[in-house]
């Protein structure tokens, strides 16, 4: 029988299916792999049984028997964690940025994202632990502009372009000048 994929006249039978008028028969090819059926019956030729194949390729394949699927198990999902001001990540901001925080968390990325947001104590405390590397200023700036857009991350990126406020202290006019402030106010903190 010749692989109707390849052609190759090898091929090892894995299943046979007899029926009342033939057998039909699951083969796989030894060259490609594949899978193909045949139909075969015996025909009697000159008072002798000889066996008859016909290509299945031809012939509608057998629809395989259907299941009925497995029930759906229904995974709990925990509950979205609520900060509150006693929590330890809170104390790792500055007391300014402390209520702005806890609001962003508690309010704003649940109106905007709803149950799209990751509401883990772990996804507060990193984004607690990125607001704490930043200079008190920052801080406030981040944390208010996290709940008038909705952010569902704090990242500083996002506020890159923020300009100090007059009352920070000593802001020079270089950018590459504050970065190296900014840098040197988060490793002694």
């Amino acid at each position: 029988m010749n692989c109707p994929h390849c052609g190759n006249p090898e091929s090892r039978v894995d299943e046979t299916r007899p029926g009342p008028d033939f057998d039909r028969r699951v083969r796989f090819c030894r060259s490609c792999g594949k899978k193909f059926q045949t139909i075969e019956r015996v025909a009697v030729y000159g008072g002798r049984a000889i066996g008859y194949l016909e290509a299945a390729a031809t012939l509608e394949p057998e629809p395989e028997p259907e299941e009925e699927p497995a029930p759906v198990r229904k995974i709990k999902q925990p509950l979205p964690f609520v900060a509150t001001a006693d929590h330890d990540a809170v104390s790792w901001v500055t007391a300014e940025a402390q209520p702005l925080l806890l609001e962003w968390w508690n309010s704003s990325r649940r109106s905007k994202h709803g149950s799209r947001a990751t509401w883990t104590e772990g996804a507060f405390c990193s984004s607690a632990k990125r607001v704490s590397l930043l200079p008190p200023w920052k801080q406030v700036v981040l944390c208010t502009c996290g709940i008038e857009q909705g952010w569902q991350a704090l990242k500083a990126d996002y506020i890159a372009d923020a300009k100090p406020p007059a009352d920070a202290g000593f802001t020079p006019k270089s950018t590459a000048m504050q970065e190296a402030i900014d840098s040197w106010n988060n490793r002694v903190a």
